[in-house]
């Protein structure tokens, strides 16, 4: 069995432990022995980000090229090599009549997720990206769509949280350290006090300070050579801050669904270290900031693969099915850093690194 990173030292990892040993999380392909109940029709759904729909692969419909982008009739097009298409043939391969609510889109956060099913306000983080790949309906149209699916689901794929430490999170820590050629830009909300004060959970807590401790101890590796001018601290901070925000709404989307849908089957795909290649260079420095990250996904997945588990332990989602999936290693990733590095975010070119963005893990 794979050790685990050294981030987490909680009650979850004990749980996530003695599940695998157990047999309680699953592989995908376990669902083979499945038969939902008898029924030869089921309702597939995929949640998720970009991860989900194959940006990137080809056939997918970047922004609306082809002028057929009707979300709700289900016309919102998947990258033909993304996960999610990859099951629904697999389920149709095992003889199902798959109908599959492609629920997935590019730049979705846990929270927006969150809002679409109904359990949250709504929350402008500035970037809006999900919006403009789910054509011209209403917020309240979109909501109802994503319950109605959610509630009639058979069996659920979701990766969420790619979108949080991807662009998100090297923005923020880009722009906390002027490397792209303008002033520090720091939000001073971003902090691992205030990130601990969203979680009541204390294995939850324990979680965001190992991972603030383990990556404050690999940057001291680096202190030789990092200017003084680079508060190390508010990289630190920045990241603590979104670990913590990513636990409290992962867990929230999960109880949502649950709520909707208490029997559903759902495979949690974990999620990929986007920042992985990424490494940060200035004048006089240079660290693997995506090398550091490593544990930090390490700890997210296995708390994704945890939470369900623990959670049936202390009596909740009772009726319902968990999988767990891996996400492949992103060495892709890493020429689209130096593009990126290179262009300057206000200058990408979208079009050009389609190709390097995702690749999808595909099932046999």
């Amino acid at each position: 069995m794979k050790m685990f990173a050294k981030t987490v030292r909680s009650a979850f990892a004990f749980v996530l432990v003695a599940a695998l040993m157990l047999g309680v999380c699953s592989s995908p392909i376990a669902l083979a022995a499945g038969d939902f109940g008898g029924k030869t029709e089921i309702n597939y759904v995929s949640l998720g980000d970009s991860m989900t729909n194959g940006y990137g692969f080809e056939g997918y419909d970047q922004r609306n090229e082809t002028g057929d982008y009707d979300f709700i009739a289900g016309k919102y097009v998947y990258g033909e090599g993304s996960y999610a298409l990859q099951f629904e043939k697999y389920l149709e391969n095992k003889g199902y009549d798959v109908n599959h609510a492609k629920l997935a889109a590019s730049g979705i956060t846990p929270w927006d997720l969150l809002y679409l099913l109904g359990a949250s306000d709504y929350v402008d983080d500035g970037w809006g990206g999900w919006e403009s790949y789910v054509g011209d309906y209403t917020h309240e149209e979109l909501q109802a769509y994503f319950q109605e699916s959610v509630a009639e689901a058979d069996i659920i794929t979701m990766c969420i949280g790619n979108a949080s430490f991807g662009a998100y999170l090297v923005q923020m820590v880009t722009d906390a350290i002027g490397v792209m050629g303008s002033a520090p830009a720091v939000n001073p909300n971003l902090t691992l006090e205030n990130g601990l004060a969203l979680l009541e959970n204390e294995e939850a807590k324990q979680i965001v300070v190992d991972i603030y401790n383990d990556m404050k101890e690999e940057l001291s590796a680096y202190s030789a050579v990092i200017p003084l001018d680079v508060d190390v601290d508010v990289l630190l901070d920045i990241v603590a801050y979104t670990v913590a925000n990513f636990l409290l709404s992962y867990e929230a989307v999960l109880d949502e669904i649950i709520k909707i849908n208490p029997d559903v089957e759902i495979i949690l795909i974990g999620i990929m270290n986007t920042t992985y290649g990424m490494t940060i260079t200035g004048e006089g420095f240079e660290f693997p900031f995506g090398d550091m990250m490593d544990n930090t996904f390490e700890a997210l997945n296995n708390y994704i693969a945890a939470v369900p588990v623990a959670k049936q332990i202390a009596g909740e989602y009772a009726e319902a099915k968990f999988y767990y999936a891996e996400q492949p290693t992103p060495e892709f990733i890493v020429q689209a850093f130096d593009d990126l590095a290179a262009a300057g975010w206000e200058n990408i070119d979208n079009g050009r690194l389609d190709g390097q963005l995702v690749r999808q893990r595909q099932l046999d």
